[in-house]
């Protein structure tokens, strides 16, 4: 068993069906891990940063990746996950049973912090249902996992919430408050007293998506201004970012892009993305002047019903414990931090403020994350 860096775009873009391949034998259902959505990441917000993937061979074949890359910040190098800031879960690709991830975990973390080209390392919003979250919560800092680095990992308050779909959804409905579905029912028919309403369920020829997806961005950054907000679409890298994804997963069949239309007027469009089984709902653009008919809220119970009828295994609400998910009677699965720095001056100052002053900061703030 084998582990080295690769350093450019070149030798990234090599590993295209590699990469999918490790990520299937992996056991992981991460959207956020597959080629195309790191691959486009990086096209579009790589250029402020230096690429650092760790791969891990045994006998000639891939059995592990780590999508990293390294940032200058404060003054200080920090190592983190390709695709940060857009993906809401992160994670390493490994392939094998558990004393093969166990070997490959630590194989990760000895080269990278041989390297020595990097202050701290931090990893966000890791699944506790991970498949390789066992063996980060076994590792310690003994001498024999991690020589000469401090390894820490701590729980968040938020987590991600979800809707089992694996069961009967009359079972589901059943364990919901009844005022919530008298309400749910009402809204409903408040909504279908404007005129023709239609929900439109993926079906979207390919040419048709980038209109549906611009008035989707659209409309998520008129709600967000009217909240005196900004969306991560008013960002035009976002958007473009957002146009070429939709675009490779379409694809692939990984897209969800449903609307509800009243009157032939776009009352709302969710973008969600369906992986191995698991629905993930990622942003949700709402018409301010359906808002009375509580849209947001049949656009979930919409997709929820739909996920019951496609056997999808799960609803994942993604990060963030919004208020409006309670209602649903979701599960959650903890998130975590996970931050490693090398013990000499540069590693523990990096280690003082990324970590330690952060979360200060963030309980002064009251923020959670």
């Amino acid at each position: 068993m084998e582990a080295f860096i690769i350093r450019t775009s070149d030798e990234f873009e090599k590993l295209n069906d590699l990469w999918n391949k490790l990520l299937e034998k992996s056991c992981s259902w991460n959207i956020f891990l597959t080629f195309e959505w790191l691959s486009t990441w990086w096209k579009f917000f790589g250029a402020r940063y230096k690429l650092q993937v760790v791969l891990v061979y045994d006998g000639g074949e891939l059995i592990g990746a780590a999508p990293l890359m390294i940032g200058r910040e404060y003054g200080f190098r920090r190592l983190k996950f390709m695709g940060t800031g857009i993906a809401d879960y992160e994670d390493f690709i490994i392939a094998g049973d558990d004393n093969v991830r166990s070997k490959v975990v630590g194989l990760i973390f000895s080269v990278l912090l041989k390297d020595k080209e990097w202050d701290i390392f931090r990893l966000r919003g890791i699944r506790e249902d991970s498949p390789n979250f066992p063996y980060f919560q076994s590792f310690d800092n003994t001498a024999s996992n991690l020589k000469n680095g401090h390894f820490e990992l701590i729980r968040h308050h938020d987590g991600a919430f979800y809707v089992d779909t694996s069961g009967k959804v009359e079972e589901y409905l059943s364990t919901l408050r009844k005022r919530f579905l008298s309400d749910t029912r009402r809204l409903k028919a408040r909504l279908f007293k404007l005129g023709n309403v239609h929900f439109c369920d993926r079906a979207l020829e390919l040419e048709g998506i980038p209109e549906v997806l611009g008035k989707h961005m659209f409309l998520q950054m008129t709600r967000r201004k009217s909240m005196g907000t900004k969306s991560m679409f008013n960002d035009p890298f976002v958007r473009s970012f957002f146009h070429d994804i939709t675009g490779s997963f379409a694809k692939n069949g990984w897209l969800d892009l449903s609307c509800i239309e009243v009157n032939d007027t776009l009352a709302a469009v969710h973008l969600g993305y369906k992986y191995r089984e698991h629905f993930f709902s990622y942003t949700l653009g709402l018409n301010d002047q359906y808002l009375g008919c509580g849209i947001g809220r049949l656009m979930f119970f919409h997709l929820i019903e739909r996920c019951f009828q496609d056997s999808s295994r799960t609803f994942d609400f993604m990060l963030g414990g919004e208020r409006y998910k309670s209602f649903f009677n979701p599960k959650i699965k903890n998130l975590h931090f996970m931050t490693v720095c090398p013990k000499t001056v540069r590693g523990a100052s990096a280690y003082l403020l990324f970590q330690r002053g952060n979360l200060l900061y963030k309980k002064m703030r009251g923020k959670k994350w």
